[in-house]
């Protein structure tokens, strides 16, 4: 089979997200089920299972092992990437598009409020000299905006605007975390975290989890499967680990991602009609804009505002944050908006992962008839 050849998106199942009550089994069951049913194919039909989820999340060592049967893996081909959950759908592109697989189900969870994220995250930084400056990815957002935003707009008045906005949008997704738009006041009243960054301002740790069917044009016309979207470019591009060496550029891997992503869609970005950012604190949607090149350098807030290209229309990280799953589900939501959009409709979701976004992939996607 061809690395060129199309690869869709034939089903979608996103849990509604915040803090469950029941266990990690309920709900990898409940995205797998969802998924299958949405795409009206059952499970036998599968070729792989590929998945995301971490060890120091679920409690246990080898995690996957416990997940496999719930997630429909049971005597199939089973992979765990221990990525963000983008990384999961990027190798079952290649699984399909080297010709291994047909069929596969893509799946990501996380069950934050079981854990504290911000322990296991800062075991992500280098262990000499980073990790004793107790550095994790709250610190790390502050630090990206504090090298990446304009001094003119840290200010609390835009902060706001930004919360708000991001809510607003938050508020029409019925599987959304965080859906109150708050008060100015209550927002002042938001516990300072670093830097000028505020609790609100980062994204909540959200219990959740999502799964796509992934699968040929001949798998979909042989099960009656009517394909979402299709997959037409991926990039991903990893920094450097040790923070002082990218200084200059420490935002090299995402424009990169997002270059090559566009490239091997052959698609310029005045094509993309909506962009899910994996934002790690609402500050830094402005820097995502201009560093992907949506932007010019200085005007990513203002363009954001103004509404000059529809940005995180599902909310955003800061709506919901599924440790660990963030970028599959940025995904899933520009699938869930293509399925209602023209045909044609063109899309950009991009995930990131490690110590201040060291490792970054992005992902075009567009609606098919």
């Amino acid at each position: 089979m061809a690395v060129d050849t199309p690869v869709y998106i034939a089903g979608y199942y996103i849990s509604p997200h915040g803090v469950r009550h029941d266990t990690v089994h309920d709900l990898i069951y409940e995205i797998a089920k969802g998924a299958l049913q949405h795409a009206g194919l059952q499970q036998e039909k599968i070729d792989a299972l590929i998945h995301t989820n971490y060890d120091w999340l679920d409690g246990k060592g080898i995690s996957s092992l416990h997940v496999v049967d719930g997630l429909g893996g049971n005597l199939k081909e089973e992979s765990k990437v221990s990525d963000d959950g983008i990384y999961s759908l990027f190798y079952a592109t290649l699984r399909i598009r080297t010709g291994l697989a047909r069929c596969v189900l893509v799946a990501g969870y996380a069950m934050s409020s079981e854990s504290e994220p911000r322990l296991f995250n800062n075991l992500a930084f280098d262990p000499f000299y980073q990790r004793p400056l107790e550095l994790d990815d709250h610190i790390g957002a502050a630090v990206l905006a504090e090298a990446l935003v304009d001094k003119s707009w840290r200010t609390p008045e835009t902060g706001y605007q930004l919360l708000k906005a991001l809510r607003e949008r938050g508020a029409g997704n019925a599987t959304a975390h965080e859906k109150k738009v708050p008060s100015y006041e209550e927002y002042e009243r938001s516990p300072a975290v670093a830097g000028f960054l505020r609790q609100m301002d980062l994204p909540p740790d959200s219990d959740g989890g999502v799964a796509l069917v992934v699968c040929t044009a001949e798998f979909a016309e042989e099960h009656g499967l009517r394909p979402v979207a299709s997959i037409k470019g991926f990039g991903a591009s990893t920094h450097t680990h040790y923070l002082g060496h990218r200084l200059q550029n420490i935002l090299g891997s995402f424009q990169k991602a997002c270059e090559k992503a566009l490239a091997s869609a052959e698609c310029s970005r005045e094509k993309v009609d909506f962009v899910e950012f994996s934002e790690p604190c609402t500050y830094m949607i402005g820097p995502l804009l201009e560093i992907s090149g949506f932007s010019s350098p200085g005007k990513g807030i203002e363009d954001f505002l103004k509404g000059s290209l529809t940005v995180n229309p599902s909310g955003g990280n800061t709506c919901a944050h599924p440790t660990g799953t963030a970028g599959l589900l940025r995904v899933a939501e520009a699938v869930k908006r293509l399925d209602n959009a023209p045909d044609g409709t063109c899309a950009l979701a991009h995930g990131w992962s490690g110590p201040l976004m060291q490792l970054n992939a992005a992902v075009v996607l567009e609606k098919v008839s």
